[in-house]
Formats: C-alpha cells, sequence, structure tokens
C-alpha cells in the first residue's frame, strides 16, 4: 500500500499552465499473513549494498555500437518526479539519493568509461506535465528513464512505442505487467493488472478489534485499485466497510469534512492509499472529530519528519504504515549502507523519506540495467539483459526479491512485491511490526 506508496490517472483531468519545472542536472500482535499472503521469499541482504554495483563497473570495455553512448561521453538517465504539486512531500530526499549513486559509480570509474548523469525534471504531480517532463528528457538523450512520479500514465504509450527503458514503481497501469512491453521494469515486482484482494488488511484490522473501516483512497489507479481490493479484504475477514471515498483529489481534499463522514458512519478504523502528508492530515482530522479507532493503517507517514512533528506523531500514535522497502530498525547492512549514503549526500541523519528510498532502488535498478549491457547500450540489449536478472534486491531493500522475467502475479498494494514490512509508531519511535519479518499472503475473493 505504497502512497500512491505510497508511491496514475486523476479523476478530474485538466491541462497545467505553467511551465514544467526541470531541473537539469544533480550537480546545480505477531502474524505474518501466514496463512494470509505468500510465504517470503528469502531477502537478500547485501553487504554493502552499492558494493556488488561497483564491483559491475569493471565489467564490460569502452567500445560502442549503433545507438551506444559515444566514447567517454556521459550515460544521461532521465528521471520523472513530482517535485511541486499535490504530491510534493513525497519527494524529499529524492535527488541527495540518486546524486548519491551517480556519484558513488562515477567515483569507481563509471560504467565501461563513462559517467553518468542525472537529468530530473519535475511533472508538478499532474499528467500532462509528466508527459512533458518525459518528451524533454528524451530530448536531451536520456538513456533510459526512470518514473518517480506516479502521474505517468499518459506518459506510457509514448515510451512503449519508443521502446526506452523504463523503471517505475509499476501499479498505476496494466502496461507494466504487459509482457509484450518488455521495455518497462516495475521495481518492486510486477502486479496483478486485476488487482485481486488478498488477505492482509482484512486479517490484520480484525486482528486490531475493527468492525468498522473506512477507506481511503486519491481517484488514480495506484491508489484507488488496491483501495477497492481492500474492500473485499476487509469484507473477507468479516468487516463491514462503513466509508468508503477512492476519488479524492491531492492537493484538495477537505480532511474535516471527510472525517465527519467516516465519523456519522459510526467508523472505527481506517485505511487510506495517500501520500505522507495527507496520511497525517486524515489521522490528525480523524483524533479531532473525536474518532477512536482502533486500527490506523497507512501508506505514507514513515519517515523522519513525522518524528519530528510533534501534531504528525501525536495523531499517528498506535498507527501501522506498511512500506515497500527495508525500514532503517532493521539495521541490517542494506538499510546502514543507504543512511550512509543519505548522511553523506543530503546530511539527513535520521529516517530518509519516502521518495528517498523509491528514488534509491530505482536507481539501483537502472544502474544494474545498464552495466548489466555494457558497453552496448543500445535500447534492446539494455532490456534483453535486464530482462534476465531473476534476482533483484534493490540493493537489499526489497521485502523480496523480483523477478523481470515474470508478469502480473504480484500484490498491488505491495507495490507488485509479494510482501512488504510494517511499522507501528510507538512514542519517539517506529518498530518493525511482525518480529521484524515481512508480511506476506495470499489472494481472496473478490
Amino acid at each position: 500500500m505504497s502512497a500512491p506508496k505510497a508511491a496514475g490517472e486523476v479523476a478530474e483531468r485538466r491541462s497545467v499552465a505553467e511551465k514544467n519545472r526541470q531541473i537539469t542536472s544533480l550537480d546545480h500482535h505477531d502474524w505474518s499473513r501466514g496463512t494470509m499472503k505468500r510465504k517470503t521469499s528469502r531477502v537478500c541482504i547485501v553487504a554493502g549494498a552499492l558494493a556488488s554495483l561497483l564491483a559491475l563497473s569493471a565489467c564490460g570495455s569502452s567500445g560502442s555500437s549503433s545507438g551506444s553512448a559515444s566514447p567517454k561521453g556521459p550515460i544521461v538517465i532521465g528521471v520523472v518526479d513530482s517535485l511541486t504539486g499535490g504530491n510534493a512531500s513525497d519527494a524529499i530526499g529524492v535527488s541527495p539519493a540518486l546524486k548519491g549513486i551517480a556519484d558513488q559509480i562515477n567515483s569507481a570509474g563509471g560504467i565501461a568509461g563513462h559517467t553518468v548523469h542525472v537529468d530530473i525534471a519535475d511533472d508538478a504531480s499532474s499528467l500532462a506535465q509528466n508527459l512533458t517532463a518525459v518528451h524533454s528528457l528524451v530530448s536531451r538523450g536520456a538513456k533510459v528513464i526512470i518514473e518517480a512520479s506516479q502521474f505517468g500514465s499518459e506518459s506510457y504509450p509514448f515510451l512503449e512505442q519508443s521502446k526506452i527503458p523504463t523503471f517505475g514503481l509499476g501499479i498505476d497501469s496494466p502496461i507494466w505487467a504487459d509482457p509484450s512491453a518488455k521495455n518497462f521494469f516495475p521495481v518492486f515486482g510486477s502486479f496483478d493488472p486485476a488487482y485481486p484482494p488478498f488477505s492482509t488488511d482484512g486479517q490484520y484490522f480484525k486482528a486490531s478489534g475493527a468492525k468498522r473501516v473506512a477507506i481511503l483512497a486519491y481517484g488514480i489507479p495506484a491508489a484507488a485499485k488496491p483501495a477497492v481490493a481492500a474492500v473485499a479484504s476487509m469484507k473477507h475477514a468479516g468487516l463491514q466497510v462503513v466509508y468508503q471515498n477512492v476519488g479524492l483529489t491531492p492537493g484538495s481534499i477537505d480532511f474535516s469534512s471527510v472525517a465527519l463522514a467516516a465519523k456519522q458512519a459510526n467508523a472505527d478504523s481506517v485505511l487510506a492509499f495517500m501520500s505522507s502528508s495527507d496520511c497525517i492530515s486524515v489521522a490528525i482530522a480523524f483524533k479531532q472529530a473525536g474518532i477512536s479507532t482502533k486500527a490506523m493503517f497507512f501508506g505514507g507517514g514513515y519517515g523522519q519528519s513525522t518524528l519530528a512533528d510533534k501534531a504528525a506523531s501525536a495523531a499517528l500514535q498506535g498507527a501501522t504504515i506498511d512500506t515497500v522497502y527495508a525500514p532503517v530498525e532493521l539495521r541490517s547492512a542494506a538499510t546502514k549502507t543507504f543512511q550512509s549514503v543519505m548522511l553523506r549526500y543530503a546530511h539527513i541523519t535520521g529516517i530518509p523519506e519516502l521518495g528517498a528510498y523509491q528514488a534509491y532502488i530505482m536507481m539501483n535498478a537502472a544502474i544494474t540495467a545498464l552495466k548489466r549491457a555494457a558497453p552496448n547500450f543500445t535500447s534492446d540489449n539494455i532490456i534483453t539483459k535486464m530482462r534476465n536478472d531473476t534476482d533483484f534486491t534493490g540493493a537489499g531493500l526489497l521485502p523480496s526479491p523480483v523477478n523481470f522475467s515474470e508478469y502480473g502475479d504480484g500484490d498491488g498494494e505491495a507495490n507488485g512485491n509479494k510482501c512488504f514490512y510494517a511499522v507501528i509508531l510507538r512514542g519517539p519511535a517506529f518498530a518493525v511490526a511482525n518480529n521484524g519479518r515481512p508480511l506476506c499472503g495470499t489472494k481472496v475473493a473478490s
């Protein structure tokens, strides 16, 4: 349930008048879904998460072929993200995360003699601006595209036709699970485009004592479709969904009205598929409305900014927040490496935000693809070589490895992965739920 992780199409499509803002360089109760989700796959924790990538930089020579980067010329990785607009809060730390990996790679000699240059364009949390941003990146020579935004659906036809290797969250369009669209790589796993319900949500809320659930989501596929699946999950567990609003528009939500409607429906719990800032706003609104919740389950809000915000921290006490990446509280080799990169390049000493995590994993995938393809950087070769990667771990941060040769077998709520982690805010810190193990479960009837 990464904010929309999580990490689409806005119900109200509108053009954006302002010009696309571009940043052209980075330099200037223990349960495990046991009877619920599928058995957790082996999680490969990589000691020194970037070490494997750096080692790959020695692979290949500086030879070139048609479509390859010119000798000693930079390889451009184009990135689209919502740096402004309704989803801007989830972009905190994105640039430093990307810069950190690029600098690590370049300091080790680049990829087959080529440096890596990251070119970022802002889509202002808009479908129309996303397409503009993609066109601008391609025109500036991007070899691969990282679609870090949740507003990329209108850009996908162009990217598919152009056969540009594209890396993204992969839950806002069926194209990410289409075997014919081989250039689309969902870095968390390939979700089932039918968005079948999984047992996790219903089991979790039932175990928490909830009986009457409110479900909220943006009116974009990345949020609305998992939310609808969650409704079926609740009903499968014998719970009532007494209030459902899956058509909310980012940036223009009257949270007080939403909370009042949920209160009038006698909701005793809430599940929200929104950005971190909006999930916090939901929690605050529910408490201000006097709703005593048995369970609050959010797809956003895990991060240092929550701990630093007294109001947010107070509102989210006891709330469960899922993550499709390893929480730093695990203190694994992979999370320590990630934090060291964020400390060095972003001066972040605590928990990196959602966008930084996602960008780090997507950048890891793009770099992996380029290194597997070196020294032949044609689109066809990059795609072919990356499709042969059957054990992608996102530098050790994914809850279960991704097999890029598979299509459409993952859970949409987990961004296509078969599992996800969950944390609970207790006092001044987050604690990893389920004894630090990922939560995995099974499909249930719709």
